[in-house]
């Protein structure tokens, strides 16, 4: 079940169950949750949400959204619980190994290696300006390589290291966030948040909105969940860590939006003359998210490439180099429209493995099965959900596609002769 390291405090239990006595509370999940979901992009959704929608109207899109959220990640989740196993290997479920080995991992990775990449190239920018109010001339490059180093050497050594990290960092980074925001409020003033404005897109159309932006968490989550002792501590920490500390970030950002034009509140915070504040807060917000992109990364390479589960430290290692190289190559315009496609993926996925564990395995553990090769059945659910989703334009696209991927899986395996076998071990 796992391999040890002697001596060793870097995590090595990878594709196998979790054992027993290495799962945790649920507020050791939740924390790390949290800390994936206070960004940057974070702040940029309430931005967006507020550009379309009156402040009021914007919470509460996004209030509902996170509802949306919180459901889906709990059914997600739960199923790495009960499995104790991370989603490239709940997956084989869907696609068979093989093809959850190449399609899956092979997703998660480039998604989880771009967004370290993308993250990465925003602290670079604003640590290299931030050492010029000092008059120290730090290059971008160097700053990026710093933190890069810095943010992937604590997703090397595993969950432990995570929840360390998180403990420390996100009560900080929660209270600067709103020391900052009531600060930026203060010089502001509320005048320009609560001024009349037309909507340029529905509640329904914002709601949506915010349950895609979180789909990639919510497909990826049993990552974590693997390592939770019941389903009601799976839903805890999802449902606060995800969805609350979603919701949170959203809120500032909206209202920051609203009042200075401007979501991101490191910006407003340097802006105002508090360059130490805004940089400790997205340093802590950047470095919190890239360790679970990084962690993740190494994940999916150990299934990719087939290897022991104690080659993961080396594979998460080697993920935040290729990013920290993509960062510093100045690949970012080119990555976010290429992962911004790759999230239509998502919901269907999520569709499909909802679908097939709580309808097809009437969601117990000891019913889940899945081909040594390629599963089609599976495939072609997610397949038809994905074309749903990128081709239909009316209507609610990414809802509509995870909801088709949701259905075919049923329809497909009661019809079709299911000749999965293969278990967890």
């Amino acid at each position: 079940m796992k391999i040890k390291l002697s001596g060793s405090n870097v995590e090595t239990t990878t594709l196998h169950p979790v054992p027993t006595e290495e799962k945790r509370s649920w507020v050791s999940v939740m924390l790390i949750q949290a800390g994936a979901q206070i960004c940057v992009p974070s702040l940029l959704l309430g931005g967006l949400l507020v550009e379309a929608l009156p402040l009021k109207e914007a919470i509460i899109a996004g209030f509902l959204g996170y509802i949306g959220v919180a459901i889906l990640i709990s059914f997600v989740g739960i199923i790495g619980r009960d499995l104790s196993v991370p989603t490239c290997v709940v997956t084989k479920s869907i696609f068979g190994a093989s093809g959850s080995r190449v399609l899956v991992s092979t997703l998660f990775t480039l998604t989880m290696i771009g967004w370290f990449a993308i993250q990465n190239t925003v602290c670079g920018e604003s640590f290299t300006n931030f050492m010029a109010n000092f008059g120290i001339h730090v290059p971008v490059a160097a700053s990026s390589i710093i933190w890069g180093l810095i943010m992937m050497v604590t997703a090397v050594f595993g969950v432990k290291a995570l929840n360390m990290l998180n403990v420390i960092a996100i009560p900080g980074l929660l209270i600067l966030m709103l020391v900052g925001t009531y600060m930026a409020v203060d010089v502001n003033g509320t005048e320009m948040a609560f001024a009349a404005k037309e909507s340029t897109m529905s509640m329904l159309e914002a709601v949506v909105m915010v349950i895609s932006f979180s789909a990639c968490a919510i497909c990826t989550c049993c990552d974590f969940t693997r390592y939770q002792k019941t389903r009601k501590d799976t839903a805890l920490a999802n449902s606060i860590g995800i969805a609350g500390g979603g919701f949170l970030v959203l809120v500032l950002g909206a209202v920051m939006s609203a009042i200075t034009q401007q979501y991101d509140i490191t910006a407003v915070l340097m802006e105002l003359g508090l360059v130490v504040l805004g940089m400790a807060i997205l340093i802590l917000a950047t470095w919190t998210t890239n360790t679970v992109n990084s962690y993740a990364s190494g994940i999916n390479l150990v299934m990719l490439f087939n290897t022991k589960d104690d080659k993961r430290a080396i594979f998460t290692l080697v993920a935040g180099v290729v990013a920290t190289i993509a960062a510093v190559l100045g690949l970012l315009d080119h990555l976010e429209g290429f992962i911004s496609w790759l999230g239509n993926v998502y919901m269907p996925l999520i569709g499909a493995m909802i679908g097939d564990y709580w309808i097809i395995q009437k969601g117990k553990a000891e019913n889940f099965r899945f081909k040594k090769g390629w599963d089609w059945a599976g495939i072609v659910s997610v397949a038809i959900g994905l074309a749903v989703a990128v081709l239909v334009p009316i209507g609610l696209p990414a809802i509509q596609g995870g909801a088709v991927s949701f259905i075919l899986i049923i329809i497909l395996r009661k019809s079709l002769k299911d000749s999965r076998s293969e278990i967890v071990e």
